[in-house]
């Protein structure tokens, strides 16, 4: 009987050994989860706040720069008012080139009168793909406003077309000054 009186009390031993372990494991490992996942969620929020404020500088850097772009498009309109109403395109195009080379962003520039006819494009035929535009077009025809497109996917890449009306001698819109603005693309 001194054999499996032994046994018992040998297992019972075991058993306690292994619940003590279990325990001294258990509750450091919950305790260890406990305090990363607090961690974890503290870093989580950090890198989340970075990462907003990082895209509220791109934001305001791509706000800058469409804004800059407008006023040379803006400028460009008051140059040309009268010219494109007295129907001079040759002084149209030279204004449109001397923009487009001071113009930050250089990618398309372009010209319209009132009857949506091209009347200059720097460079030369990139309008021609730009039937995105034509709608937008219009919209600052019949208002008179600036207008920016949002972006739009095209096969050279995610476009932003900024069009401004362009006044005649006695204020009415007598065509519009457009441009293309590729946010992919740095100068």
């Amino acid at each position: 009987m001194t054999g499996s009186g032994q046994r018992t009390s040998a297992t019972s031993l075991r058993r306690r050994v292994y619940l003590l372990m279990a325990v001294g494991i258990f509750f450091p490992l919950l305790l260890v989860g406990a305090v990363g996942l607090f961690w974890m969620r503290a870093l989580d929020k950090r890198l989340l706040v970075g990462r907003i404020s990082a895209v509220s500088a791109v934001a305001a850097h791509l706000d800058a720069e469409l804004t800059d772009d407008l006023e040379a498009l803006q400028r460009l309109a008051g140059m040309i008012g009268g010219a494109l109403q007295d129907g001079d395109p040759a002084a149209v195009k030279r204004a449109l080139r001397d923009t487009h080379h001071d113009f930050r962003h250089r990618d398309a520039m372009f010209v319209l009168d009132r009857r949506r006819n091209v009347v200059a494009e720097e460079p030369h035929g990139i309008l021609a793909e730009a039937a995105d535009a034509m709608p937008l077009a219009e919209e600052v025809l019949a208002s008179g406003r600036p207008r920016l497109s949002g972006a739009i996917r095209r096969g050279r890449g995610t476009v932003v077309y900024e069009l401004v009306p362009i006044r005649g001698w006695s204020g009415e819109v007598v065509g519009v000054a457009g441009a293309t603005f590729r946010p992919d693309r740095r100068d």
